[in-house]
């Protein structure tokens, strides 16, 4: 929970377990060089993904809600973002 205590995290406790092994499988796969997009503003609304945030080169799972970008924490907590560089579509990582 955040300081003014709302619960930040994307899924119920029902599902915590299983969200955070799909989250560190997530974090460990790498997408194909040729599946990264350089528009964030193409990104999808509400759909998690690989990402590079501006000035990194740390590969994390973002999710883009209309304008503005979060962080999908192992946890499965959303953070907000400055922004990002690139992105690619998780299901380019599988394979």
């Amino acid at each position: 929970m955040d300081e003014a205590g709302f619960d930040q995290r994307v899924f119920d406790e029902d599902e915590e377990a299983q969200v955070k092994v799909a989250l560190e499988q997530a974090y460990l796969m790498r997408p194909m060089r040729s599946a990264w997009r350089y528009d964030p503003k193409d990104a999808p609304n509400g759909k998690p993904m690989c990402a590079h945030e501006v000035n990194s080169i740390r590969l994390i799972i973002a999710q883009r809600d209309d304008d503005e970008w979060w962080l999908i924490t192992r946890d499965g907590e959303l953070q907000p973002l400055e922004g990002i560089a690139m992105w690619a579509p998780l299901e380019s990582a599988l394979g």
